[in-house]
Parts: C-alpha cells; sequence; structure tokens
C-alpha cells in the first residue's frame, strides 16, 4: 500500500494505479494449505486445483506488480486514464 500511496502522490491523479493483490504470497500459501487440510489432500494438490481456476495458470508475483506499476509511470502508459486495472493472472476464485 505504501507504493500505491508514493505513486499517487507522484504521479498525480492523470495516471492509473494497479490495484494491489488481496493478499501477500504468503497468506495466499496459509489458505491453500487450511484447504487442503480441510479436505485431506496435500498442499501441492490444493495448489494445482486451485491453480486450475487461474486462466493463466500461475500465482501473481511482486514483480507483476511491479511492471504493471513501472508501465504506468512510463511514457508508455501514459494515455491510460480512469481505469481500475487488475493484476490477477485471470483469478476467477482461490478455493
Amino acid at each position: 500500500m505504501a507504493l500505491i500511496r508514493f505513486l499517487r502522490q507522484k504521479l498525480g491523479r492523470r495516471r492509473e494505479i494497479p490495484l494491489p493483490l488481496p493478499r501477500t504470497q504468503s497468506e495466499i500459501n496459509r489458505v491453500i494449505e487450511a484447504k487442503a487440510r480441510a479436505v485431506g489432500i496435500s498442499f501441492e494438490e490444493q495448489k494445482k486445483i486451485s491453480l486450475e481456476r487461474v486462466s493463466m495458470h500461475r500465482m501473481v508475483s511482486p514483480y507483476d506488480i511491479a511492471n504493471m506499476a513501472l508501465y504506468l509511470a512510463s511514457d508508455t502508459g501514459s494515455n491510460i486514464t480512469g481505469q481500475a486495472l487488475s493484476v490477477c493472472a485471470g483469478v476467477e476464485m482461490l478455493g
């Protein structure tokens, strides 16, 4: 969130900011682990099931968020306005 606030201050309202991920990677892993325990399967099996609900079949990394922020801060992204951009790899639902 500090990065988002910093970028808003520096870029003003003329450029958009990517929406932050709802959870950190460690929190996502804890959710997957809890679900795996609840249904009696391994973490890896549950992660595979969870990623089947993501169109790109992978987790979003901090680098993905940083790359979107860099793009929006660059001259190349200067024409993007009034948008809520989600860097989510096509997540439907993590479960």
